[in-house]
């Protein structure tokens, strides 16, 4: 499942790329998302575009997985809405809110917002993992470039990092205890991954910083494979490309 900018959900085979089904969403413009491994439902962060925004409110649109069909919305406050986290131990959802500066925090079996965490530093948050080993919310700002852990309790700041600036996408490597985040503005011609090595509950360290050759905000990390792909977008006469990394 891909979201897209034109508020819909697009299907693809996972072996020949071929479309399968568009899902029209409530909202104008979709964006991050995140499958729960239990309920095999995925929730997509959707909203209006910014500049058609109406309202104070965005949603989490359901989608259901055995039937690819759209099952609801969960409400809550935000325009500019990014990355969502989820609890699978519990029934939370963490969603990283740009326009409000804030952590929303929603109950999904509830299907409703139970507050919001403050981001406790400067920046924009685009990027939020939930590390369930010490209930900690792992949060990515792009602008200055920060990595922010906070308590998913209360909100509060354990620790904070400087990491590159226009980062976007972030993975929690539970086996190897690292994030991985990825970052480049549309247009730039530097990209790069840091990687961030958890110590405890509340010290992490930066690891590295791995340079990509262009603007490559987007990346996945597949557990399965260990493997970190990142797209790094063309510039010049070099051409897009898919990076592998293998993670140490």
């Amino acid at each position: 499942l891909v979201g897209d900018d034109d508020g819909t959900g697009k299907v693809f085979r996972g072996d020949s790329f071929e479309p399968v089904k568009t899902i029209k969403l409530t909202l104008e413009n979709s964006d991050g998302l995140r499958l729960d491994p239990k309920t095999k439902l995925i929730y997509v962060a959707n909203a209006y575009k910014e500049d058609k925004a109406k309202v104070n409110y965005s949603y989490l649109s359901i989608i259901d997985t055995q039937t690819w069909e759209h099952k609801g919305d969960i409400k809550f406050m935000g325009t500019h809405i990014e990355e969502i986290g989820l609890e699978p131990g519990g029934s939370r959802l963490f969603v990283a809110t740009v326009s409000r500066h804030e952590i929303a925090v929603i109950d999904r079996d509830k299907r409703t917002q139970l507050g919001a965490w403050p981001v406790p530093v400067e920046g924009a948050p685009f990027g939020v993992v939930f590390d369930a080993a010490y209930n900690r919310l792992l949060v990515g700002l792009r602008q200055p470039g920060t990595f922010v852990v906070m308590n998913a309790d209360t909100g509060n700041l354990v620790t904070s990092l400087p990491i590159k600036d226009g980062m976007d996408d972030m993975f929690y490597d539970s086996a190897r205890r690292q994030i991985y985040i990825s970052s480049g503005a549309e247009g730039s011609t530097e990209g790069f991954v840091d990687v961030i090595k958890r110590i405890d509950a509340n010290h992490y360290v930066l690891k590295g910083t791995v340079p990509t050759g262009g603007a490559s905000a987007t990346s996945l990390f597949v557990p399965e494979l260990k493997r970190l792909f990142v797209g790094v977008e063309q510039h010049g006469d070099k051409d897009a490309e898919i990076r592998i990394y293998a993670p140490e």
